[in-house]
């Protein structure tokens, strides 16, 4: 009858309204609720990617967040590591939105909520330190090569700006064209 008519459209209306909280529950804590009580296993087959520190800083290369990249490289000192949860000591330079721009990110990119918090006293290298370190041993080791210590005989006001690695060379190198396409193909030869 008559009373039959607004019920199943008001229903209908709290079915859709509430497709992700709980009833009586703010949207927030609905949302961490979930989170929280996600299957452990699936967490962490999801953050076994992510093994070692390396593996996030990928992850940001990967997503092309600049900024963020050139923080954690510069702003970090890592305290400990483990997937999901990162402990760093931020530089002096580091932003102070650092840890929780961070957590947000990985949130965001992994469906997963990590863990990243600011403590005190790790004096480990940044990123960007051990960059320089390992440039700086590289220029070293080069300067003791008989060819490159002519060089800076005859130009005493040489400078060595960077040193790679044949691998690096070849990486970089442009691939050679195939003969075979290259060379005998002619676009208007007939069969």
């Amino acid at each position: 009858g008559p009373n039959g008519g607004p019920r199943p459209g008001r229903a209908a209306r709290t079915t859709a309204s509430q497709p992700h909280f709980p009833p009586a529950s703010g949207g927030s804590p609905g949302l961490h609720t979930s989170v929280a009580t996600a299957p452990a296993p699936a967490a962490e087959t999801a953050l076994a990617r992510y093994a070692t520190f390396e593996n996030v800083v990928e992850l940001i290369r990967h997503k092309r967040d600049v900024k963020l990249l050139v923080d954690v490289e510069t702003g970090l000192r890592l305290a400990s590591y483990a997937p999901g949860r990162i402990e760093f000591t931020p530089t002096d330079d580091a932003p102070s939105t650092l840890a929780q721009t961070l957590a947000q990110r990985l949130q965001q990119w992994t469906g997963i909520r990590w863990g990243v918090t600011l403590v005190p006293g790790s004096t480990a290298p940044t990123i960007a330190e051990l960059r320089d370190a390992e440039s700086d041993t590289r220029k070293a080791r080069a300067r003791e090569n008989p060819l490159v210590r002519a060089i800076f005989q005859a130009f005493p006001d040489a400078r060595i700006k960077a040193v790679r690695s044949f691998a690096e060379l070849a990486a970089d190198a442009p691939a050679p064209a195939d003969p075979e396409t290259d060379a005998d193909w002619d676009p208007f030869e007939e069969d």
